[in-house]
């Protein structure tokens, strides 16, 4: 029994080892200075040596926003990732007054922008264990789900394309399907996603990077349609970012108004945290 099933095993192995390294092909041999581990830890760097960017409530209490943490759990995976414990240590410790004089930055979970900080810890949790960091990670997922409505969602749901993101993702191949259609052949996505002649923007498309990565990492996606257009993506958003790891072409925060014009106006920034995130977050798509 033994001696066949040595062999079938060993077959399986081979298998799996030649879908692993054809599903992964356009994720290596990258230009210089373009390989997820560069650029992770380049954004990474920028973004723990810097103050918090704070937002103010109503009271004019300031505290610490949504692109905030998204970028700084970003930073976190990647440093994991890429076993880089110096990082990791500079982005805890980033934490650390949070549980003192800082404490009152911390935001109150009122809705999912807020309640998303949770990932920031929950995530250090993961990493070293520590239940202090635990206990403010879960009782912020816990408050999203403490005051369920009659249909059973979040008390949070907005019904809000931020949503998606923010709670979870739903209808994942055909949104993949879709955006693929409408990749500009410089591999960027557009501020207006399905109008060619508009502008190139970055924060959308570290996002869809991201998912398309992840889907052809787990199996997900049809990697010989959706690695080539996540490598042209990735290496497109690297010519929008400076020496010293701000991306350029970040939309500026958007409400809705059903004028063209209004959209294609949007201010483009510089180093905003929207368009940092994901490129943290593709880094460590990548490493996984």
């Amino acid at each position: 029994m033994r001696s066949k099933i040595l062999p079938a095993l060993l077959l399986i192995a081979c298998l799996f080892s030649s879908l692993f390294s054809s599903a992964q092909k356009e994720f290596r041999n990258w230009p210089a200075g373009a390989s997820p581990q560069e650029v992770g830890k380049r954004v990474a760097e920028r973004f723990v040596t810097l103050p918090h960017r704070l937002t103010t409530n109503q009271a004019a209490e300031p505290y610490i926003d949504y692109p905030e943490s998204v970028t700084w759990y970003g930073a976190l995976t990647f440093a994991q990732l890429g076993g880089d414990k110096d990082l990791t240590a500079r982005l805890v410790q980033r934490f650390d007054p949070l549980f003192g004089d800082e404490a009152k930055l911390i935001p109150v979970p009122k809705h999912v922008d807020l309640a998303v900080f949770g990932a920031v810890p929950l995530q250090i949790y993961i990493e070293n264990k520590q239940k202090k960091y635990l206990g403010i990670g879960q009782a912020m997922a816990d408050k999203q789900w403490s005051d369920p409505t009659p249909d059973g969602l979040s008390s949070q749901t907005r019904f809000w394309i931020d949503d998606m993101y923010m709670l979870t993702l739903v209808e994942y191949r055909k949104m993949m399907t879709a955006l693929l259609k409408y990749q500009a052949s410089d591999g960027m996505w557009r501020q207006l996603i399905d109008h060619p002649e508009a502008w190139p923007e970055t924060s959308s498309t570290g996002m869809f990077t991201f998912a398309m990565v992840t889907g052809v990492k787990n199996g997900w996606l049809d990697k010989k349609t959706y690695a080539p257009a996540a490598r042209k993506a990735w290496l497109a958003l690297l010519t929008y970012m400076e020496p010293n790891g701000d991306i350029r072409n970040v939309c500026e925060g958007t409400g809705k108004n059903n004028d063209y014009q209004y959209y294609i106006d949007r201010k483009k920034n510089t180093g905003d945290l929207h368009g940092e995130a994901p490129i943290l977050w593709t880094a460590s798509a990548f490493l996984r």
